[in-house]
Parts: C-alpha cells; sequence; structure tokens
C-alpha cells in the first residue's frame, strides 16, 4: 500500500524530463485533517483553519493520480488510509521529512534539479539561493497566512510557467497549504512540468 520510494529514484525522476508531480502529507497536515481531535492549529494563522482542513480532506477524496509522500508516525494516519478509498491512492513514504543535514541525498537532489529550468515557489528568504539552486524564476509564498494566498500563488505560478516552452521543475515550500497548491497546479500543468512539494528542504542550503 505504501512503497518505499528511497530519494536516489527522486533524484532520477527530476534528472528526467517527464512530467512527475509530488505533493507530500506530514505531521501538520495530518494534524489539520483530524481538526479539533488533537487541538492542532497552523503556525500561519486559525481563523481559516476549517476551510482548510475541509480543503485537504476534499483533495484526497477527488483522488488524485499523482504521487503523494506519508511522513508521519501518526497511527491514526495509518487507520484512516486503511479504512476508505484512499488506500488505493500511490502512497510512498516520504525520506525528505527526516532527511538530516549534511545528508549526501540533498546533494544529489540539488545536482537534479540543474537538468531543467526551476521554479521555486518559497518564502522569502529562499530568495538569497540562486547560486546554491540556480532557480530561472521565483513565486514568494508569505511566511504567515500562505492559505489566504492559495489563489494568488496559482495565478503567480501560472503566468511565471507561461514564459517557459520546456519541461521546467517547480518546488514548492507552502507549509500546510502546499499540497493544495501542487493539486491545483497539477490540473493545468501536471501534463508537461514536474511539480514537487519540498517543503523545508531548501533551509538546509542556508547553513
Amino acid at each position: 500500500m505504501v512503497k518505499d520510494r528511497p530519494l536516489r529514484d527522486l533524484a532520477d525522476r527530476l534528472r528526467g524530463h517527464k512530467p512527475f508531480t509530488l505533493s507530500r502529507w506530514g505531521d501538520n497536515e495530518w494534524h489539520c485533517i483530524f481538526g479539533e481531535k488533537n487541538g492542532y492549529m497552523p503556525k500561519d494563522g486559525y481563523f481559516y483553519f476549517y476551510e482548510l482542513q475541509q480543503r485537504l480532506w476534499q483533495t484526497l477524496n477527488e483522488y488524485p493520480p499523482y504521487c503523494l509522500g506519508l511522513g508521519t508516525t501518526d497511527q491514526r494516519a495509518w487507520a484512516t488510509i486503511c479504512g476508505c478509498e484512499w488506500q488505493k491512492l500511490d502512497w510512498g513514504r516520504d525520506h525528505l521529512w527526516c532527511l538530516p543535514d549534511g545528508a549526501p541525498e540533498l546533494d544529489a537532489l540539488v545536482q537534479a534539479t540543474r537538468a531543467k529550468p526551476l521554479v521555486v515557489v518559497g518564502p522569502p528568504h529562499f530568495r538569497h539561493l540562486r547560486r546554491q539552486l540556480g532557480y530561472a524564476a521565483f513565486v514568494d509564498v508569505p511566511p504567515k497566512n500562505a492559505y489566504v494566498a492559495l489563489d494568488h500563488l496559482v495565478r503567480e505560478t501560472r503566468a511565471v510557467l507561461e514564459d517557459f516552452k520546456q519541461p521546467v521543475l517547480v518546488t514548492v515550500s507552502a507549509g500546510v497549504c502546499a499540497p493544495l497548491l501542487v493539486d491545483e497546479l497539477y490540473k493545468t500543468e501536471g501534463h508537461f512540468h514536474q511539480l514537487v512539494d519540498v517543503g523545508g528542504l531548501w533551509d538546509a542550503l542556508r547553513s
């Protein structure tokens, strides 16, 4: 049900030019899905919490056909997946969420991003990583309340991609709303580009 996808396989995918999409479902996403049962509120706001919760449920209930990374040890997540049609989705173990600083896999992933133009969708402090990542374009994600800007982020990213005639790698770092952003982009861009939720992976390059 949950495949083991080593990071070297992800790096191989990114070096290629075939369309590929990955959204990641870690502790924060599952805490939000479970709502008040564990008293979780997103760090970047709470006034839209229940709407965000419903959108996450809806995304999985629409049975996305792309890869989903499962990055949690919360047994309720496993039980929820096993207890419904979500078990038929293309789940894989998310090794990004536990990648230690200085891991050789990080360098392999960075090198893989250079195989094609890179668009970084992430917080403003990632802009300083142009030398390390060599990105071709950048879309700013608000450090707080990113979900409120979701529609804007979708439009901005699509507008940026219009300038590219060849496949592009889009890395997304947008907190709990990242799976929603990846899903919306997939609907129009997933047939041609690569869309990957990398979370805070690029933070390791700032040290």
